[in-house]
């Protein structure tokens, strides 16, 4: 090793340590680390079978500083991350619904699964799916959350901390993140958020400069969430396509059952025993609709369904509205060619 062409790290050099773990860096210098066998190998399992393999105690090994030399193949910001986290746990970059997360804790990831690190993979897998929900209920109180961080985000001081959207979990990267350090749970919901999008919402517009006053809102201010475009390789597009495609049509499933007859209404005043369109108005507005679950939720929510129909239609329209959500978000990974 050309000890000319290396610079020992300023905190993760440790007089103590008895291995000496060596890594690239960017500007073709290499950065060396001094640490304790005993922590590599307590956490990881390849770690702990390197150390065993004869030879790696013996006088005749490469020895750096008088202990151990161990040349790694990864990148020195990438290990500097992973030996942080495990002398440290509390270095994990963890702000729940972070959109910065992806690029935060894919060094540590990336190592953690070449390494055998399962329980810190695990920890990070966990943070990181409780931004992508796993559940359609999951999935309706993050949305019942961050609507009410809308309603009240330029009334108070939030204003000054810029667009919303800096807060709020960003899928382009998550669906990234996903794909290289295999995370497929979180996909369903990053790639359901992202064809709810406008292409023309690019996380990167608002984010690449100052706000100053003068400056008209852009899109997040006026509330629409953004993605980072740029980063989707050919295949996601495919699949975001497949996906809004999918759900497009899926709408015609809604009311697709027979509901009461005209004899069983409990109201003439009510608008199916009428002869009204309100069930064909419903599905169209489903149809037409970025968002069909929130459209649906909606439409549950709705007073003119206590209004407009007797008890027993206003029974079979939730029934159907509940059945086609829960169905759709169980399809979610068939749509979008996931599963």
């Amino acid at each position: 090793m050309n000890q000319c062409n290396s610079q020992a790290h300023d905190s993760l050099y440790l007089v103590d340590g008895n291995i000496v773990l060596i890594a690239p860096l960017t500007t073709g210098q290499h950065q060396i680390f001094r640490v304790h066998q005993s922590v590599l190998s307590k956490n990881s399992p390849v770690f702990k079978s390197m150390f065993m393999i004869p030879g790696v105690q013996d006088r005749e090994m490469e020895k750096y500083d008088g202990v151990p030399l161990v040349q790694l193949p990864d990148g020195a910001e990438e290990v500097e991350s992973l030996l942080r986290v495990l002398y440290h746990e509390s270095a994990l970059p963890f702000r729940r619904l972070d959109p910065n997360t992806p690029s935060l804790v894919k060094k540590v990831l990336t190592l953690a699964n070449k390494y055998g690190i399962d329980h810190l993979r695990d920890r990070i897998v966990e943070h990181v799916e409780a931004d992508w929900p796993q559940s359609l209920r999951q999935w309706d109180l993050l949305e019942a959350e961050i609507l009410a961080m809308e309603d009240t985000w330029y009334t108070y001081d939030e204003y000054n901390n810029g667009p919303i959207d800096n807060y709020l979990p960003e899928p382009a990267s998550a669906i990234r993140l996903a794909r290289e350090c295999n995370i497929p749970s979180i996909l369903p919901a990053a790639f359901y958020h992202l064809s709810r999008l406008s292409i023309k919402d690019n996380w990167r517009n608002p984010h690449t400069s100052n706000m100053e006053p003068e400056v008209p809102y852009r899109n997040s201010f006026c509330g629409n969430r953004t993605a980072d475009w740029t980063i989707l390789s050919t295949q996601d597009y495919i699949c975001l396509l497949r996906g809004k495609t999918k759900l497009a049509s899926i709408a015609d499933r809604l009311f697709s059952a027979s509901h009461v007859g005209n004899d069983q209404h409990s109201s003439n005043a009510c608008s199916l025993s009428q002869g009204r369109t309100l069930l064909a108005d419903m599905r169209e507005t489903c149809r037409q609709s970025p968002d069909i679950l929130d459209t649906l939720r909606r439409f549950l929510g709705r007073t003119a369904l206590k209004n407009e129909v007797c008890p027993a239609c206003r029974l079979y329209i939730q029934m159907e509205l509940r059945r086609l959500r829960h169905a759709i978000w169980v399809g979610i990974p068939e749509y979008f060619g996931l599963a």
